[in-house]
């Protein structure tokens, strides 16, 4: 068990040596978690944001509805991430509505 943690040290960029930045944050508030990246923002829910021409988060992009390759891209690569991080939570949240 245990809690897993999406750490990434910037030490390096501290000490002067080589700093490789990753490439999506993880986010919490209360109940909705997300991820992004410079562009895009993967809600838990499944709502896809461009916030390049959506900052507002008014417009989710709906899968293999409005959603461009670029998007169906970013959905992928966020969702995994997304679903790493998530992962013992969702079986935990399974078991527990399951009592």
């Amino acid at each position: 068990g245990g809690v897993k943690i999406a750490g990434h040290s910037f030490a390096p960029l501290l000490l002067g040596g080589k700093y490789i930045p990753r490439e999506w944050i993880f986010s919490q508030l209360n109940e909705d978690q997300f991820i992004r990246d410079h562009r895009w923002i993967l809600h838990n829910d499944g709502k896809l944001y461009d916030t390049k021409n959506d900052f507002e988060e008014k417009n989710p992009i709906i899968s293999n509805k409005n959603e461009s390759s670029e998007a169906a891209e970013a959905r992928k690569r966020l969702q995994i991430a997304l679903n790493e991080l998530l992962g013992d939570q969702k079986q935990k949240s399974r078991k527990n509505k399951k009592k």
